[in-house]
């Protein structure tokens, strides 16, 4: 197998990705992704953990 790319970036067709699963942690809602052509891939949304822990917190406005 080579070590390197013996294709071009731009003759790689566009992916469609698709989830397998995704699952919340602690770093945010991971998502496990899949390509038709069997590429994988592991994306993590941050935001979803910052926006629960800013809900939960109290409202400074009602603590008066």
């Amino acid at each position: 197998m080579p070590l390197h790319q013996t294709r071009t970036m731009s003759s790689h067709p566009a992916h469609t990705w698709q989830i397998e699963s995704r699952h919340r942690t602690s770093e945010g809602l991971v998502a496990y992704q899949r390509c038709r052509c069997g590429a994988r891939r592991v994306v993590v949304d941050h935001l979803s953990v910052a926006s629960e822990i800013h809900r939960d917190e109290p409202d400074l406005a009602e603590a008066g």
